[in-house]
């Protein structure tokens, strides 16, 4: 299928988008050449995931104040037979978890639903043959951002400050 590759989109959102609205408007003409979700946050606390195919796209707005994405589509044509790498269970699993944490979320909280096994929420590459690469955890307000390399429930998490640098520059 012709089209760009989701690195593309991301780096273009990142240096010309300021809103969640301004970043949906680009994954709207983007021509991508897989299927990919697209999770956008800005200042405001506006929230939204895109979902994109090479051939539409869909937007899912926040419930609930919270909102996650996985490999699943929820809301396009592929969700019905999509369930690469656990997808819907990891889906499922975060939803639970997200809705009994919502209103006490931290950055703590937030690394240990992603570090959890259960619901294959972190899911263990030797195991399924796919798994967690990494796993990034971030407080938009603050933007403190803390990035596990592989696996979160092994890994440890680290401060990530390549954004702030990005900003302060």
């Amino acid at each position: 299928m012709p089209g760009l590759n989701f690195y593309f989109a991301v780096k273009y959102i990142l240096e010309n988008c300021c809103t969640v609205e301004e970043g949906i408007e680009v994954l709207k003409r983007f021509p991508s050449s897989v299927s990919n979700n697209y999770l956008l946050a800005d200042p405001l606390g506006n929230m939204a995931v895109v979902e994109v195919t090479p051939n539409d796209y869909q937007v899912r707005l926040p419930t609930n104040n919270y909102i996650h994405c996985t490999n699943h589509h929820e809301s396009t044509s592929l969700s019905e037979s999509w369930n690469w790498s656990k997808s819907k269970e990891r889906f499922e699993t975060l939803d639970i978890r997200l809705k009994e944490n919502v209103n006490k979320m931290n950055l703590s909280t937030a690394q240990s639903i992603m570090s959890e096994t259960k619901g294959h929420v972190c899911l263990n590459l030797k195991e399924y043959n796919f798994g967690t690469l990494f796993s990034v955890v971030a407080n938009l307000n603050t933007l403190d951002i803390l990035r596990a390399e592989g696996q979160p429930n092994k890994a440890k998490y680290k401060s990530d400050k390549r954004l702030t640098d990005a900003i302060l520059k």
